[in-house]
């Protein structure tokens, strides 16, 4: 309902990961200036290489998807 883009998850995620995933993402877009597909992307690879050894399973952080279009902010 007028929402360019949204990110949204495939399935249940768990929160702790979820909200790790979150904080990189926005200041990759915040900071970096990135666009909303490309700061997820970074983010999520971020959790790979550089996050909590916990999360560094896909499960964590795979499921988050952009859905939509293009979106400036």
């Amino acid at each position: 309902a007028g929402v360019p883009l949204l990110v949204a998850t495939k399935w249940q995620v768990e929160s702790d990961s979820s909200s790790e995933l979150m904080r990189r993402f926005h200041r990759l877009r915040k900071e970096e200036k990135l666009p909303t597909v490309a700061a997820l992307r970074q983010a999520q690879i971020e959790m790979l290489y550089q996050g909590n050894e916990n999360f560094r399973q896909p499960y964590f952080w795979a499921g988050f998807t952009a859905l939509g279009g293009y979106a400036q902010f």
